[in-house]
């Protein structure tokens, strides 16, 4: 009887242990790239845009992740910059790196309208880069922060504005794995709110969805695509460079692009 029931058991344990594989190879194998046939080969400008006036680049989510290696771009080939910082984050072991960068460092909270109309007639800004979004803020910046930078933008005249979302918003949700989407499940409807928002501002504006982002292993690839079942990976650092190409090129904007480095076939590369 007892080997009855212990064989019962171990059959129950492969069953389960099988089920498990086959999820793990199925959420493996959803993670696999998917390159466009077309891309919009945006290139970067030689030209410096804001040294002759007193112009800058408004970077919001700067201070770390892709927001940082885009300021890094920016002030790479001699650009002015000045990085939004919340009041939080705004101390100096937080911002020394931007200080050492030459950035220019604003105080406000992309949540908070009064903060953003401050900083945004605190300057002349050439162009917005908006890089928020927060998985356990409260509320969450996603839709919230990027409707106050998009109406506070177009109250102060200034037209220009990539917003960085995700592929997995808007009409991308079944091009993003499953993993993703179910990471994901409570911040792609806000990325979605803030892509149609935007769209219905009247502003310049080009969105990019990155697919899986990497730190680290930047390697000069990557591309932008308007095919919206495009996925891949692709490092912060080469996303950003597609991000000030994509400001740079006027027929970037009105657009809704995906990002990824066709370099990388799987998340492991």
């Amino acid at each position: 009887m007892l080997g009855k029931i212990f064989k019962f058991i171990l059959k129950g344990f492969a069953a389960i242990i099988a089920v498990i594989v086959v999820l793990i190879a199925a959420a493996v194998i959803s993670m696999k790239a998917n390159p466009p046939g077309t891309i919009l080969d945006v290139q970067l400008a030689e030209q410096v845009q804001t040294a002759g006036g007193n112009l800058s680049y408004l970077v919001i989510g700067g201070r770390k992740n892709t927001g940082l290696e885009v300021i890094k771009v920016l002030r790479n080939r001699g650009e002015r910059v000045t990085a939004v910082i919340r009041p939080s984050s705004n101390t100096p072991e937080k911002t020394q790196h931007l200080l050492d960068l030459g950035v220019d460092i604003v105080e406000g909270d992309a949540t908070v309208e009064a903060d953003m109309n401050r900083v945004f007639n605190a300057g002349n800004y050439l162009a917005v880069v908006s890089t928020i979004g927060c998985f356990s803020c409260d509320p969450p910046a996603d839709f919230v922060g990027n409707k106050t930078i998009a109406d506070a933008a177009k109250a102060a005249g200034v037209g220009r504005i990539l917003q960085v979302s995700s592929i997995g918003a808007g009409n991308s949700l079944n091009t993003a794995p499953w993993l993703s989407r179910t990471a994901l499940k409570d911040i792609l409807p806000l990325k979605t709110q803030a892509e149609n928002y935007l769209r219905d501002s009247g502003l310049d504006y080009t969105i990019i969805r990155p697919g899986g982002l990497k730190n680290g292993t930047a390697n000069g690839h990557g591309y932008l695509s308007e095919n919206v079942e495009a996925f891949g990976f692709i490092d912060r650092g080469d996303l950003a460079r597609l991000i000030v190409a994509a400001l740079d090129d006027k027929r970037a904007i009105g657009k809704t692009l995906h990002a990824a480095d066709e370099t990388r076939t799987w998340i492991f590369q």
